[in-house]
């Protein structure tokens, strides 16, 4: 069951601490299961990390940033993993370089397990100790590893995606689901008005620090689009002779199209005029009703132009996601749903709060801006997720 983190740490007990630990901490083995031991060595990217460095480095923070230092008398479970396993915290130490985490074939999976476990026995008795004066930071440091653990798995399940596309058995994570046969509706304009609008963490529970502090800032009148860029959609700029048109790229992005011979969304292959694509559920076809995904900024950005448009900034799309119902959790982007694929029938609906439904019908003096699936986490290359 997918249920919410223990948040307020005013009143947060040990024991929901605790319990999130354990809940979070298990999902992230459990994940790992449909995996053999040969699957968790390799690196099939520069940009990925073999599922068990994933393992052992969340499990390095725990040691690293609460046992060493709140623990009386706590041993580390062996001297090297520190080098090995920290990513990139300088301030710690020196580490092992990222593009040779595919080398260690030693530890074994088998003493990766053994480290979790002996970390998170000495995590229940720091937890589960009387408070301190430093029991405050203990608890947001734990917090802080949580959080930290739940984005390791979702790039855990992106770094398998690649490393198995990478095979040509086209292997499969996990068993197949049903492809989403919905439709989407529509494509409507939701238009905010010119005025200034607040960003950033601004509510109680936990945030990152480059989420914070709460500012404000100053938008023109726009329009989002309803709903992600299909793949239907995606296929028609394809079509249309896309990845073959400099005038409708940024000049990276058409070097890039060159030098790497894009023609289509990463994961994706044509056959006999049908699309298809890789999924964690192994190859299938690409449906069109479900959001585009995988593709780059630069792939995105070529799309809304050649489709008329732009895309939408970071500050634009903020207060959108606010002042609308968005139900991502229910759309396979979060680990802990367990679908790991995008569902087809996905639409920004007004709320009901008649303030903030005016906003999305007030006429827009600039053009509207088509949304995507894949405009969170992009950058000049292409997104694994």
């Amino acid at each position: 069951m997918n249920r919410p983190l223990h948040f307020h740490s005013d009143a947060l007990s040990r024991n929901g601490l605790l319990e999130d630990l354990h809940r979070v901490r298990g999902l992230t083995v459990r994940l790992c299961d449909p995996l053999r031991a040969e699957d968790c060595v390799v690196q099939s990217a520069p940009e990925t990390s073999p599922a068990k460095w994933h393992l052992a480095h969340t499990t390095w923070f725990f040691e690293t940033f609460l046992l060493i230092p709140y623990l009386p008398k706590y041993r580390p479970f062996h001297p090297s993993f520190g080098f090995l396993f920290n990513s990139y915290y300088e301030s710690v130490g020196e580490f092992h370089p990222r593009l040779q985490r595919g080398l260690l074939s030693r530890p074994s999976l088998e003493e990766i397990k053994a480290y979790r476990d002996y970390v998170d026995q000495h995590m229940g008795m720091l937890l589960e100790s009387p408070d301190t004066a430093d029991a405050g930071e203990i608890r947001a440091r734990a917090r802080l590893g949580i959080h930290h653990e739940q984005q390791h798995q979702e790039l855990l399940l992106t770094d398998i995606k690649h490393l198995f596309a990478c095979n040509p058995l086209k292997p499969a994570y996990r068993e197949a689901i049903a492809p989403d046969a919905g439709t989407n509706p529509p494509l409507d304009w939701l238009r905010l008005p010119a005025g200034m609008y607040a960003f950033g963490h601004g509510a109680d529970g936990f945030a990152f620090d480059n989420e914070m502090p709460r500012h404000r800032r100053y938008l023109d009148e726009f329009s989002l689009a309803s709903r992600p860029v299909t793949n239907a959609e995606y296929i028609e700029f394809i079509a249309a002779g896309g990845y073959r048109q400099p005038t409708l790229w940024l000049s990276d992005g058409w070097r890039k199209v060159n030098e790497a011979r894009w023609t289509a969304p990463l994961y994706w292959e044509q056959q006999d005029s049908v699309w298809w694509q890789m999924t964690l559920a192994g190859y299938r076809r690409v449906q069109p009703s479900e959001p585009v995904c995988h593709v780059s900024y630069y792939e995105a950005d070529a799309f809304a132009r050649w489709a008329g448009k732009r895309l939408p900034t970071e500050f634009e799309w903020e207060p959108t996601s606010f002042t609308t119902t968005t139900p991502l959790r229910s759309h396979g982007r979060f680990a802990a749903v367990t679908r790991f694929h995008r569902l087809a029938t996905f639409s920004l609906e007004p709320t009901t709060t008649p303030a903030l439904r005016r906003r999305s019908i007030i006429r827009s003096s600039r053009k509207p801006i088509p949304t995507s699936a894949s405009t969170y986490k992009m950058s000049g290359n292409r997104t694994l997720d």
